[in-house]
């Protein structure tokens, strides 16, 4: 019965142009209310986006402004999607978490498809970025949430700089070096301290040695209080909240 009500779900979302496909041993994750973009699991990925496939994917979320996209991204689907939200005039949580990202040259390094735009509410980056490069989502003055993978390795000067509204960060990975940027907390620029806070959805509190938690006040960076160069409003561990509140 299960089985019959699952490829029930999945013809009607098909013939609606808009799918929501994931593998097997995730259906108890599914959640029918959103309306994603599955896109081939091909080095290409992606070039197949059209405007009219994203507008329909956002108009029928729960919400009327989430965008999901499943398969390989590339640095030509995302423009797209940053084309169409511009030109429409709207405002998304766009949702990449399932999906992978593949450039031409090898590299995981997000760019520069969203600068100066006030299209994104929320970022969901795909589970493998590897960077977010200099001043990526500068002046993205409607931005209040990131969502960032454990496959981040480098932070970039101003990469989120003058996001004023940025107020959430969640992050799947525990590393703690991060110098956030070429000088502490410069990716951060333009967003006023302690107006973020950090989430860490991997790592509970009561297996954070005390060094781990105390600000160095010469490096300004390398430990949880001052991730990434920023002093945070607050630092909440896994079981501390609820991450669906989060992510929707």
């Amino acid at each position: 019965m299960k089985i019959l009500y699952l490829l029930l779900i999945i013809f009607v979302l098909y013939s609606c142009n808009s799918t929501f496909l994931k593998p097997q041993e995730e259906v108890s994750d599914l959640d029918y209310t959103k309306y994603y973009i599955h896109l081939d699991y091909t080095p290409g990925g992606g070039t197949q986006f059209s405007c009219e496939d994203i507008l329909y994917s956002i108009e029928k979320s729960s919400a009327k402004d989430m965008l999901c996209i499943r398969g390989i991204v590339n640095p030509d689907s995302i423009r797209s999607i940053a084309s169409c939200l511009e030109k429409n005039k709207l405002l998304v949580y766009l949702d990449l978490r399932y999906a992978s990202y593949s450039r031409s040259d090898g590299t995981k390094l997000w760019g520069s498809f969203f600068q100066n735009k006030t299209n994104l509410k929320a970022i969901y980056f795909p589970y493998n970025v590897g960077e977010i490069y200099y001043n990526v989502f500068k002046n993205c003055s409607n931005l209040e949430i990131l969502i960032i993978p454990a496959s981040l390795n480098a932070m970039r000067p101003h990469m989120f700089g003058n996001c004023t509204k940025l107020t959430t960060v969640l992050y799947y990975g525990t590393k703690i070096g991060f110098k956030g940027g070429d000088t502490p907390g410069q990716s951060w620029s333009g967003i006023p301290l302690e107006q973020m806070t950090l989430y860490l959805a991997n790592l509970e509190r009561s297996k954070v040695p005390d060094s781990d938690m105390n600000p160095n006040p010469k490096s300004g960076y390398g430990t949880w209080p001052k991730w990434a160069g920023y002093k945070w409003k607050e630092i909440k561990f896994k079981g501390e909240f609820d991450e669906k509140s989060i992510t929707r």
